[in-house]
């Protein structure tokens, strides 16, 4: 059998490697153990009984050992400790106890029994046994303990605290409006995340943070394991192209258990200068407080396990007059600027637009309750509910300074249900059986409410200042549901294979309501034009009946999988798996047909995923080389995470649900003061601003029932291919001592059919020798012969994408354990998909040719990337632990395009057309993203003094977390400069702006009792 100290060698080069090369499954949500039982001469031991017992909830699996030695138990709670039993008729018994199981991971244990008088209990103990299972490990990925968790320097108390550990996850901090996961380089809206088996990741499409609330979910205290895959091999993944991240909650026990937990920070905590340029921060205070609780209803039997946390909180406005001490404060717009145009606003408008706004009000409440139930010996049950409300106060404006009118609230509420049973219903048959449902409400709704237009007051051609709803926000909601129904079946052979088959079904119905400018946006040239009522541009779109709901869409797909896979080993020390995954799309919902449309094209606008499927190969092996040296790798295609919004545009932009003008019927130099208005809420003025000038809204109407040739139309592709990626990867992982592990990985990824935005009505210009014209600026010249439209189609071009990575870890005996990770990415894509709009995302891609395809460096890639850990505990007051816990990065800077003002032009039907957003065209010779920003580097740090808790086994603590520790320490260092805007693109001579927020040091205060 093994000895303890090969089992301390596997283990340790495994747990250590946190962040490195560990792995769990993100469709799993539980673990298993499996092994070889042989006697004393290497020979297989049938009939040995294997007696699993999961300690907190005295919950027992027994098994009989094959007539080759081998055996499997699955559907076992993640975590424990656990006890492992052999039973012998014919050899000595053994035990090993105090085993933790990771999410999805095989335990993977082999003994061989002796016949002699030896001890008969090996004990082992959590923190080395967690990761037994490494040789089943198959790509790169990561894996986070309890333990880790609650150490980590988690300011956010988000799973972003825990994932950047790893090096090829980046966790973009300078995003005001949440922290973003890119993994490997990836789109953000690529992964996929689920907690206890629920896809929680933003399906829809509109979260900067990946997430579909604007905070994390659930309580952080209720995590047990968070695990990372980048390249999973086994083919019950699905969902996801970049990265599927997966959490589980805990469980009760036979022992009533809990925690709470208080924390505080505010203004008076955050750094007050940078770079020697002082800070002025607005008041403000941020606390955030919660509870868990778990135990049993029924000894044995029946557990519970329930979170609760709320915040209290704000974010700051960065905005500001010259001289106002703000962080972005205008060079140009005046205080007594600023007051004119507040009075012209209150006395001719009769509007209040509000103040400069100081801090931005959030907070989030959410909880969850977990019941596991032990049915019998052969089979368990789990069901977790969560729910979570949440906002944010936002500012997303191009104005130097933005009134409290024009901020919006964005409000979320999420509710999900995971249920799941698991059954052995012999020695060498398993199922899982899943249902999962989620439903989302996302409400943006402008502060001050949607009965105004937005209006922007230009001083001496810049954007000065803005007020009124935000013009995307004046009437947008978002709600969607996904209900799952999930079969997985384990067939265990007795040479140790196991054949894995399952079937699902996952159902998305979602509406969308996205009126941008149904109150009109106006914008004026100058404070005296905006007195005078003189509008230099005037935008109103809405439906032809004037009730913004009918330019809603609402539709529903569903996506069907089929997965089979055999996991054997030819070889002694070889293990392979080998399997393959289908998915199926089908849908009975179509966009409206537009006549128009089909007339110019020649095919229907009403496209569809009805019928678009996708197989996907995979195969992986692992290897033990030698005791000490682990080789793994893999091949495989995977496809999802392509958010639903992208589709949705084809059922709201249909050129027969919306329509829109630019003119509002003013005669040259005529006054909003002058004209009639019409469509006024009920008990607001018939005037400017309130009402919409009656030339415009009778345009609009006149449509009613009809389509319009000057509308775009978005329309999916008719031979639309589903989007992939190939992936590769291969890796080792060496234990260099008792105490110090490496590992390895390199990944190769190639896109195919990659998903993109085009327009579908341009054509090349082309000379009497058929070679395409190009424009004054020697841009490819296009012009437009059909009714304008936006297509989301498959690229032809393949893009190709590298990561190298290695990482160490140490574990001593005298308190000191630490990571260190570095990766070198080098990823690319054919467009960067930026926004939710089709409209967006074909113009935000900086290029000379306005329908070219040419791969090149990722919006999303960072070049080199360096992480590392520390934990340090000891008794500074006798009997009770200090532990000090570090995380550190450093990192290169965001990449992006060197443009130019200018936009290449060409004509199509109605009003002239740019090739793509002002400053968004490519500078002769530059490459798209071919400029790399400042490096960042930050150490963000925790402390926390164990104190005695009132009774026994209770225990009491105080923690100090401090983030960006670096810049407490010189308000030079620490300094994120980034490109502003998520598509970092910058005009020749543009510098990088500093992100403040991500600056300046944080520092939180907080206690916590644990019971």
């Amino acid at each position: 059998m093994f000895a303890k100290s090969q089992i301390s060698r596997v283990a340790i080069a495994v747990a250590m490697s946190v962040g490195m090369a560990t792995s769990a499954m993100a469709q799993e949500t539980s673990s298993s153990v499996r092994g070889t039982i042989t006697g004393p001469n290497g020979n297989p031991a049938p009939g040995s009984v294997i007696t699993i017992t999961h300690v907190p909830s005295g919950s027992t699996k027994t098994v009989t050992v094959g007539e080759e030695g081998s055996f499997n138990v699955s559907g076992l709670r993640v975590g424990g400790p656990y006890t492992i039993a052999v039973d012998s008729q014919q050899f000595k018994d053994a035990t090993y106890e105090d085993i933790s199981l990771s999410l999805g991971k095989p335990f993977q244990i082999d003994v061989q029994l002796d016949s002699g008088e030896n001890v008969e209990t090996i004990v082992v103990s959590a923190s080395t046994s967690s990761l037994l299972a490494f040789n089943n490990v198959r790509g790169p990925a990561a894996n986070f303990s309890q333990e880790q968790i609650e150490n980590s320097p988690a300011i956010n108390r988000a799973i972003t605290d825990i994932v950047r550990i790893d090096p090829r996850i980046y966790v973009s901090e300078g995003n005001d409006d949440g922290d973003t996961i890119q993994c490997a380089g990836k789109n953000r809206r690529f992964n996929s995340f689920t907690v206890d088996g629920v896809r929680m990741d933003d399906i829809f499409g509109l979260s900067d943070t990946g997430l579909p609330t604007n905070r994390f979910p659930f309580s952080f205290d209720a995590l047990e394991q968070v695990s990372v895959e980048l390249a999973p091999f086994d083919v019950v993944y699905g969902g996801f192209s970049a990265c599927t991240i997966n959490s589980v909650i805990k469980s009760g026990s036979n022992e009533v258990h809990g925690s709470v937990f208080y924390d505080y920070t505010d203004d008076s905590l955050r750094g007050d200068s940078l770079e020697g340029e002082d800070i002025v921060w607005p008041e403000y205070e941020e606390k955030r407080y919660g509870l868990t609780i778990g135990g049993p209803l029924i000894k044995d039997k029946l557990f519970f396990f329930a979170a609760y946390e709320k915040l209290e909180g704000a974010d700051v406005y960065e905005g500001g007059v010259v001289g106002s001490g703000a962080a972005n404060a205008s060079d140009f717009v005046t205080q007594s600027q600023l007051d004119e145009i507040i009075s012209i606003a209150q006395n001719l408008y009769q509007y209040d637009p509000g103040a400069v706004p100081t801090d931005l009000q959030k907070g989030d409440e959410k909880y969850l309750i977990k019941l596991d139930w032990n049915i019998n010996a052969n089979h368990r049950s789990s069901l977790t509910y969560i729910n979570s409300e949440d906002f944010n106060t936002t500012d997303s404006s191009f104005y130097d300074v933005q009134l409290e009118s024009n901020l919006y609230r964005e409000a979320k509420e999420l509710s999900s249900l995971s249920a799941s049973v698991y059954s052995d219903w012999n020695d060498y048959f398993s199922t899982e059986v899943r249902f999962t449902s989620l439903s989302v409400d996302n409400d943006n709704a402008p502060l001050f409410g949607t009965d105004f237009a937005n209006i922007g007051v230009l001083i001496d051609g810049d954007r000065a200042v803005t007020m009124g709803g935000d013009v995307f926000r004046q009437n947008n909601r978002v709600e969607y549901g996904v209900d799952t129904f999930a079969i997985k079946g384990n067939y265990y052979l007795d040479d140790g294979s196991t054949i894995t088959a399952g079937i699902e079904r996952e159902t998305i119905d979602v509406f969308n309501l996205f009126g941008r400018y149904s109150e009109s946006e106006i914008i004026f040239d100058s404070i005296d034009d905006f007195r005078a009522g003189i509008p230099s541009s005037f935008e109103y779109e809405n439906a032809a009946t004037g009730d913004v709901n009918d330019v809603a869409g609402a539709w529903e797909y569903s996506t069907n999988t089929l997965y089979a896979q055999y996991d054997f080993e030819p070889l002694d020390m070889l293990r392979l798996v080998v399997g393959l995954r289908y998915d199926e799309y089908d849908t009975s919902d179509t966009p409206t047909r537009n006549p128009l449309f089909e007339e110019d094209y020649g095919f229907s606008n009403a496209q569809t995923l009805d019928g678009v499927s996708l197989l996907q190969p995979r195969v992986s092996f692992t290897y033990d080389l030698a005791d000490d040296i682990i080789l793994r790798g893999g091949l495989g295609l995977y496809s999802g995470g392509n958010p639903a919004v992208w589709l949705t545009n084809s059922f709201v932009r249909t050129g027969g649900k919306t329509f829109a003008t630019d003119d509002a019927g003013l005669e040259e130099g005529q006054s909003l003061f002058d004209v009639p208005h019409s469509g006024a809420e009920e008990g607001r003025p018939s005037s400017a601003g309130w009402g919409i000038p009656t030339a415009a809204y009778n345009e609009v109407n006149s449509n009613l029932g009809s389509f319009s040739e000057f509308a775009d139309v978005n329309y999916l592709d008719p031979d639309f291919d589903m989007p992939s990626e190939w992936k590769l990867s291969l890796g080792t992982t060496h234990t260099l001592t008792d105490d110090i592990s490496a590992s390895f990985d390199i990944l190769l990824s190639q896109s195919n059919d990659a998903l993109m935005v085009k327009r579908g009505d341009l054509d090349p210009v082309v000379d009497a020798n058929g070679n395409q014209v190009l424009t004054e600026q020697g841009l490819p010249a296009y012009e437009s012969n059909r009714i304008e439209s936006y297509v989301v189609t498959n690229a032809s071009e393949d893009a190709f994408s590298y990561i190298l990575s290695a990482g160490f870890a140490g574990q001593h005996d005298n308190g000191i354990s630490w990571t260190l990770g570095y990766a070198y990415s080098d990823a690319e894509d054919v467009q960067g998909l930026v926004s939710s709009q089709a409209e967006s995302n074909y113009q935000r891609t900086a290029r000379r040719d306005a329908q070219g395809e040419l791969a090149a460096t990722s919006n999303y890639n960072i070049e080199h990337r360096l992480t590392g850990t520390l934990t340090y505990s000891h008794e500074l007051i006798s009997g009770f632990n200090t532990r000090f816990s570090m995380f550190a990065v450093y990192q290169s800077g965001e990449v992006y395009s060197l443009t130019e003002d200018g936009t290449g032009l060409y004509a199509r039907r109605g009003p002239l057309g740019e090739l793509t957003e002002d400053g968004l065209v490519l500078v002769s010779g530059a490459e798209r993203n071919g400029e790399e920003g400042p490096s960042w580097a930050k150490v963000d740090l925790k402390v926390t003094q164990d104190l005695p808790g009132i009774m026994e086994g209770h225990k009491a603590s105080a923690f100090i977390v401090i983030d960006n520790f670096t810049n407490l320490l010189n308000d030079d260092w620490g300094v994120l400069e980034e490109q502003d805007g998520n598509y970092q693109f910058s005009e020749v001579g543009d510098t990088p702006f500093v992100k403040q927020n991500a600056s300046v040091y944080e520092i939180r205060f907080g206690v916590e009792y644990k019971f």
